[in-house]
């Protein structure tokens, strides 16, 4: 019981540090958050909207403007840094989907075939096909303490590797300037 309150004691302690000096809790968004989103696309509705792309569509479209002007939020698959190719690939393979795709095409990773097997996009679209439905309630309750703690940010985790890039640079890190909302929707403030 004490061992537990201690954890409990400094946890808390660094949570209100974190919020004092502007972190803000925003979900971590990987494999699993992209995974959690595909899901989420309907089947056989001729409706449905995906957006796909790099981070020019997840920063550059605002999900709820979108669903006020044509009725439908988009489900969000961007890849910041990544080829839509392994999105568009999955999509068209799938016999279910049938609706229209939002695609922002960067050239040279498009026409040229880069990335379109490997990075992180094409690591998702597997991630997604190897699914568990254990995995899908661990990505449930971590999501619920993203969308709490600052604490569970990359940058502010208390970890080795932060801990010792901390030191190497004599400063604490500063709040990151985006936030991703549980729709993979990503406002920043440059």
């Amino acid at each position: 019981m004490v061992a537990g309150l201690i954890t409990l004691v400094v946890c808390g302690g660094y949570e209100v540090f974190l919020r004092a000096r502007g972190h803000r809790p925003s979900l971590n968004d990987d494999a699993g958050l992209w995974v959690s989103t595909r899901a989420t696309i309907r089947p056989d509705d001729h409706a449905e909207v995906v957006a796909i792309g790099s981070s020019r569509v997840q920063l550059g479209l605002h999900l709820d403007s979108f669903a006020k002007a044509f009725g439908r939020k988009p489900v969000q698959l961007a890849v910041d840094g990544s080829s839509c190719v392994p999105t568009l690939r999955d999509l068209a393979n799938d016999p279910h989907f049938c609706g229209t795709v939002l695609m922002d095409v960067t050239p040279w990773a498009f026409f040229n075939g880069v990335l379109s097997t490997d990075g992180t996009a094409a690591e998702y679209v597997r991630t997604y096909h190897h699914d568990s439905p254990a995995s899908a309630v661990e990505r449930r309750l971590r999501a619920v303490v993203q969308q709490t703690l600052s604490i569970d940010l990359p940058g502010a985790r208390p970890g080795a590797e932060n801990v010792l890039a901390w030191m190497r640079a004599r400063s604490f890190p500063q709040p990151q300037y985006w936030e991703i909302g549980p729709d993979r929707s990503k406002s920043a403030d440059y």
